[in-house]
C-alpha cells in the first residue's frame, strides 16, 4: 500500500488485519532487522513450536541476514502454515499477516529515472523476507505501507518487488471525509464540545481528503477553535500557492516532503507534473501519455511512473470505465506543481481533448456521468471549438 504521507496507508493496513480474521497480525515498525522480525513472530504468536524455531535461528540471522528466509519458511510452512483446530474446535495453528509498516523509513532516494531503492544494509533482510513468502507453501501473506514505491532487484536482474501487487491509495472521498469528523466529534466517553458546522465544512474541505492533515484540523476545531480558523486560512493560502504562515500547517506540510520529492524529478517528469494541472479530474492515464508524447517529454516507461512511485498523482477508479485507473495531481502537490500559462492551457486542451472525449465514451455519452460531461465542456471552451 503507498501514497502520500498521512494518507491512511497504516490505517487501512489495520483494516485489512481486521477482516483477515483467520490470520494473526505480525506488525513490524521502526526495527526491521532480521531479528525483530523474528521477535515479532514470537510476540504475537507465541507457542513452544514457533519459539523453538526462533531460537534455532536468532544468532544465525545477526551474523547471516539472509538465513532469515530459512527461518521464516520454517515458520510459514510450520506453524503457521493454515488454520487448525483440534477435535474440541480450538485453534492450535493459524497463518499470519505479517506487516512491515512505513517501510520508506528504510529507503533511499530513486537514481536517476528510477523508483526508490532499500537501504543497502536492510537488502539482504527484505530479499529474504520476499523470498520466503513468494516460496513458502502457506496461507500467510505479507502486507506493506510505504509512502513510495520501491525497488528490489535480484543478482539475476529480477526484481522482487514486481512480485508485489502495488495498491495506490488515494485521497478520502467526501463521504468518507465526513464520516472521519464524525467520528471524531462523537469520541466515546468522552465529552466534547459541539463542533461548529461551518468550520466542520471548512476542514473537510481544505484537508482535500487527507485523513492525517483532517484529523490535525479537527482535533484544533475542538480543542482551540481561534487557533483553527488561522490553520485554516493558512491552508486557503497554501492552496492558492502562497507560503503557510501558520506553525501546525506548515509543519504538517514539512513533513510530507513534497518539495524533496519533486526534487528527484527529471525535467521531462516536472513538465508532465506541471501539464497535468490543466485537469480537474482524474483522467485515463492513456490522456497523460498522450500529452508527454506531443511535449515530447521523458517522463519514464511506462509514463509517469515515477510520479506515482513517489506519490504525486494520485490514483483512482476510471470516472466511465470504472476498471481502468485514472490519474490526478495530488490537491497537496498541485500547488507546489507549477501554473500554466493561457496559451498553454489552450494547446495542451486542443491535445487532451479528443483522446479524452474518445476515452470518455466519444458521441455515445449514455455511460459518461455528469462530471465528466462538465470536464468536457470545459475543455472545449478552453479550446474555442465545439466538441
Amino acid at each position: 500500500i503507498h501514497g502520500m504521507g498521512r494518507q491512511g496507508k497504516s490505517s487501512l493496513a489495520a483494516r485489512v488485519a481486521n477482516r483477515l480474521h483467520h490470520h494473526e497480525p505480525v506488525v513490524v515498525f521502526g526495527h526491521y532487522g532480521a531479528p525483530a522480525i523474528l521477535e515479532a513472530f514470537r510476540r504475537a504468536i507465541g507457542g513452544q513450536e514457533v519459539r523453538d524455531i526462533i531460537d534455532a535461528y536468532r544468532d544465525r540471522v545477526r551474523q547471516h541476514p539472509d538465513e532469515l528466509a530459512d527461518g521464516l519458511r520454517a515458520l510459514l510452512e510450520g506453524p503457521c502454515r493454515e488454520l487448525v483446530k483440534d477435535d474440541s474446535g480450538r485453534v492450535t495453528h493459524r497463518p499470519v499477516l505479517l506487516i512491515l509498516d512505513d517501510l520508506e523509513r528504510i529507503l533511499c532516494d530513486p537514481g536517476p529515472g528510477g523508483l526508490h531503492r532499500v537501504q543497502p544494509e536492510w537488502v539482504p533482510v527484505l530479499r529474504a523476507v520476499m523470498e520466503a513468502f513468494a516460496e513458502a507453501d502457506s496461507d500467510s501473506r505479507l502486507l506493506i505501507t510505504s509512502r513510495f514505491r520501491f525497488t528490489l532487484p535480484q543478482q539475476d536482474d529480477r526484481d522482487l518487488a514486481d512480485a508485489l501487487f502495488a495498491l495506490h491509495l488515494p485521497p478520502m472521498e467526501t463521504a468518507e471525509s465526513r464520516q472521519q469528523a464524525a467520528r471524531k466529534a462523537r469520541p466515546a466517553g468522552q465529552a466534547k464540545a459541539v463542533p461548529d458546522e461551518t468550520r466542520t465544512q471548512r476542514c473537510i474541505a481544505l484537508a482535500q481528503g487527507n485523513p492525517g492533515l483532517q484529523d490535525r484540523l479537527f482535533s484544533l476545531s475542538l480543542q482551540d477553535p481561534a487557533a483553527c480558523d488561522q490553520a485554516l486560512t493558512a491552508m486557503e493560502h497554501y492552496l492558492a500557492g502562497h507560503n503557510p504562515d501558520q506553525e501546525t500547517v506548515r509543519t504538517f506540510l514539512e513533513n510530507l516532503a513534497i518539495d524533496h520529492s519533486l526534487a528527484v524529478l527529471k525535467p521531462g517528469e516536472c513538465e508532465l507534473l506541471r501539464a497535468a494541472t490543466l485537469f480537474e479530474l482524474p483522467v485515463p492515464r492513456a490522456v497523460l501519455a498522450a500529452l508527454a508524447k506531443t511535449l515530447a517529454l521523458d517522463a519514464g516507461e511506462p509514463c509517469g511512473i515515477r510520479l506515482f512511485g513517489l506519490g504525486l498523482w494520485d490514483v483512482y477508479p476510471g470516472l466511465v470505465q470504472y476498471a481502468e485507473p485514472a490519474t490526478a495531481v495530488n490537491a497537496l502537490v498541485r500547488p507546489l506543481a507549477g501554473t500554466l500559462t493561457g496559451s498553454e492551457i489552450q494547446a495542451l486542451a486542443g491535445v487532451a481533448l479528443p483522446k479524452l472525449f474518445a476515452d470518455w465514451g466519444g458521441a455515445d455519452g449514455s455511460r459518461r456521468p455528469y462530471p465528466a460531461d462538465y470536464e468536457l465542456a470545459r475543455l472545449a471552451v478552453l479550446v474555442g471549438s465545439p466538441l
